[in-house]
């Protein structure tokens, strides 16, 4: 989960520098805020896709079940499945890792 702008500046920091102008700091992370996405839906979209195929491929290949059918959710495990099943979302680098790691195990 992503967390808000909120929930960041309410957290401990611990090498955050004193900004001498709060305000211009405000504006400078409001302009950042407008600005278009790093990663864009699509993105998200295609991986989960492509992780979904891998996926089914080796679901098929070592199990002789493809993705929906009975059994395959227990195989993939919980975090993967949700990954699969759920709406596309922004993974981290550590999810996809360990996504990718579940795959190979299949």
């Amino acid at each position: 989960m992503i967390p808000t702008l909120d929930e960041l500046r309410a957290a401990h920091v611990a090498q955050q520098p004193t900004w001498p102008d709060a305000a211009a700091c405000d504006a400078v992370v409001d302009r950042l805020r407008r600005q278009p996405p790093l990663v864009f839906a699509g993105e998200c979209d295609a991986l989960r896709d492509r992780l979904a195929a891998v996926a089914d491929l080796r679901l098929e290949q070592r199990h002789s079940v493809r993705l929906g059918d009975p059994g395959a959710d227990e195989l993939l495990g919980p975090e993967l499945n949700a990954v699969l099943s759920g709406p596309p979302r922004r993974l981290s680098r550590d999810e996809i890792d360990r996504c990718v790691t579940r795959i190979e195990e299949l």
